[in-house]
């Protein structure tokens, strides 16, 4: 004889928190404390551009930005796969729905300055990276 179980509504309430995380100190490399919402999500998006594809089996193959193959780029091919790299990263995260005008500078000569405007459906704001 199995057990008969009842469930109640309030017992299938799902925690919606999975926004919220801790907030990384990038200065001292610490965390400091909590975020969530926008703050969250700009801290997502920053470490994704920050991390080389490939290098953490904690992610999957398609999270980070393949930063050796940017050396061998050459021309506006460089920039047009930089903005392809970045696009397939960060709408792999499920709150942002589209990353467009990207706007590029030379930072120096090893590295590009780069802008783009991302969209949720909450916000929308301007995100800027060197790599």
């Amino acid at each position: 004889m199995t057990p008969e179980t009842i469930f109640s509504p309030l017992s299938l309430v799902v925690d919606t928190a999975a926004e919220r995380d801790y907030r990384i100190d990038f200065d001292s490399g610490r965390i400091a404390g909590p975020t969530d919402g926008i703050s969250a999500l700009r801290q997502a998006i920053r470490l994704r551009l920050l991390t080389e594809r490939g290098t953490f089996p904690i992610y999957s193959a398609r999270y980070g930005l393949p930063f050796r193959l940017f050396s061998q780029l050459r021309g506006e091919v460089y920039f047009i796969q930089i903005k392809n790299y970045i696009t397939d990263t960060l709408l792999r995260d499920g709150r942002i729905n589209t990353v467009d005008s990207f706007e590029f500078s030379r930072a120096d000569d090893a590295s590009v300055h780069v802008s783009f405007r991302v969209l949720t459906q909450e916000s929308e704001f301007r995100e800027e990276t060197e790599i």
